[in-house]
């Protein structure tokens, strides 16, 4: 099974941070979807204005995927991970959610991506984005500490020979 598309973008930190997160993020899939085609393009750099973004969901759901954008300072990457964008096709539209936290459980389990303003959250099973029509019932800002903790800690065990796996993101126009 080929693994989710990584595209990397900006200095090593910054790469260290998206790699470290997508790691966190991955779940297990239920075992009818393990043969299943990855369907989630990674990225990360700094955030995506509307054009940008749209070329780059737009090209992504031509070919089957989601997008998770992780927004990163390019002159302050040791700030980590700011916002997280999602880009999803369903039904034929490109749904664009531009403020989004990522969460953690406090047992360490599998961390969410939970967009602002919304009841929803968003997991990921090592394959595809998972819409969760309910939030966890505990508090937002605890998890989000924990989240930005964990991926402090995480990107200490990325090696430069993984982050030379994943492709380079083309820069925008």
């Amino acid at each position: 099974m080929k693994s989710n598309t990584l595209h990397l973008n900006g200095n090593a930190e910054m790469n260290r941070y998206a790699v470290a997160a997508k790691r966190l993020l991955t779940g297990v899939p239920e075992p009818e979807f393990v043969g299943d085609k990855p369907s989630v393009l990674f990225s990360n750099g700094r955030d995506l204005d509307l054009r940008t973004f749209t070329a780059l969901a737009t090209a992504a759901a031509k070919s089957g995927y989601d997008i998770v954008h992780f927004v990163i300072d390019e002159k302050r990457p040791e700030r980590g991970i700011q916002n997280v964008v999602l880009g999803l096709e369903r039904d034929g539209a490109i749904h664009r959610y531009s403020q989004c936290t990522l969460w953690s459980p406090a047992d360490g389990g599998s961390m969410l991506i939970m967009p602002q303003g919304l009841k929803i959250c968003f997991a990921f099973d090592g394959l595809a984005l998972i819409s969760i029509d309910q939030r966890p019932v505990t508090a937002i800002g605890d998890g989000a500490m924990r989240a930005r903790s964990r991926v402090r800690r995480e990107i200490e065990s990325v090696s430069d020979a993984e982050l030379a796996r994943f492709v380079p993101l083309p820069k925008a126009a």
